[in-house]
């Protein structure tokens, strides 16, 4: 399992990539990794792509523990929003398990998901110009 991501768009965008088993050693890394860059510009928008997992191995109760693991690099960093990008229906639903999590611990922290990137840059465009619809 491996989470790759790159800061684009002069700090604005976190573009993550996730590939193999999704578990939650993996994520708690990522999130280290997150808190300690500089080169995230406040307000940034970070676009999770799943569209190389092959296997879940997330619980419910590992949905809290990510909420709780990212309160930091979101709060330390200013991450304004995330976007799930999900191409496979076990990787949706993992989705709206962290979805879930969220809305109950880490409110103000917006999540979308979306199916495809043909759906991205309109729901990344509506961000950036203050929308928060999905």
């Amino acid at each position: 399992m491996g989470i790759e991501y790159l800061i684009t768009h002069n700090g604005q965008r976190l573009e993550v990539n996730v590939r193999g088993v999704l578990a939650m050693k993996e994520v708690g890394s990522y999130f280290d990794s997150l808190d300690e860059d500089q080169s995230i510009v406040r307000g940034a928008i970070e676009v999770v792509r799943f569209r190389s997992v092959s296997d879940c191995e997330i619980s419910f109760s590992d949905c809290e523990n990510i909420v709780q693991a990212y309160r930091k690099p979101k709060y330390n960093n200013g991450i304004k929003a995330t976007i799930f990008v999900c191409g496979t229906d076990l990787v949706y639903g993992t989705a709206r398990m962290l979805q879930a999590a969220y809305e109950m611990a880490l409110p103000e922290h917006k999540i979308f998901i979306i199916r495809s990137d043909d759906e991205l840059e309109a729901l990344i465009d509506s961000l950036s110009a203050g929308g928060t619809s999905s």
